[in-house]
């Protein structure tokens, strides 16, 4: 967890220092319209509601109470139902979603509307960082263009190619994309893959620059000995 925190605070960082002031004002642009999307918005708390409240009761059954672990699994479980069911299911999570409202009294306390409100904070924070309206800022600061005859084996991509007719389009990677020219290629492009994107009439394409996660790692475990736990839990004892 602590490992986690520092390394999205020095990420954000990171973008803020490397990123032009028009990139992050269109970034935050995209970010405040996408989570002022009064229907979508909707969506993600009635499906966090109800996944919340499933996830809630499942690990209860192992007699397991840990909040981290709860509003992880259910971003978790959220995130792969939002990209396998169909429309229709919102209604199904409606009624669930009532059907708690009348039974579980748990929901009224402030207890749960502080846990459900970070619960839907993070979602919007996460699905940003894997879409369109920051995933853009990202890719032009971890990866770089090359040309496509420079490409090698092993190159993971930033972008994916969307074959239009006898055009083709390059996008920014998200992690909902979908209609990939290559198909699949999360461990690096192969030698067919280069020759498939050279028979386009693409001529540049950008791929990721890797970063070192070890001193994330070296410093995370520095402040969890520090904190004796969460470095959150530790801050908030402080105040």
């Amino acid at each position: 967890m602590n490992i986690f925190i520092f390394a999205l605070i020095i990420m954000i960082f990171y973008l803020l220092y490397k990123s032009r002031l028009k990139e992050i004002k269109e970034a935050s642009f995209g970010f405040f319209k996408d989570l002022f999307n009064i229907k979508k918005l909707f969506t993600t708390i009635v499906y966090l509601f109800t996944i919340y409240w499933f996830i809630e009761i499942l690990l209860s059954l192992f007699k397991i109470k840990n909040y981290f672990l709860i509003i992880l699994t259910t971003i978790l479980a959220y995130n792969y139902i939002k990209k396998k069911t169909k429309k229709g299911f919102i209604f199904f999570a409606i009624a669930i979603s009532l059907l708690r409202l009348v039974i579980d009294k748990s929901v009224y306390s402030s207890n749960f509307l502080v846990i459900f409100s970070i619960l839907i904070i993070l979602w919007e924070i996460i699905d940003s960082f894997l879409n369109f309206s920051i995933s853009r800022l990202i890719s032009n600061v971890f990866s770089r263009e090359i040309e496509v005859d420079k490409l090698k084996q092993g190159m993971v991509l930033s972008e994916f190619i969307q074959q239009d007719g006898n055009n083709y389009l390059k996008k920014v990677k998200s992690a909902f994309y979908a209609d990939n020219f290559l198909d699949e290629e999360s461990e690096g492009l192969t030698q067919e893959q280069i020759e498939k994107i050279k028979s386009t009439d693409i001529k540049k394409i950008r791929v990721s620059q890797m970063i070192s996660f070890a001193p994330f790692i070296f410093i995370g475990v520095l402040i969890t000995l520090i904190a004796k736990g969460n470095i959150i839990i530790f801050v908030l004892k402080i105040i």
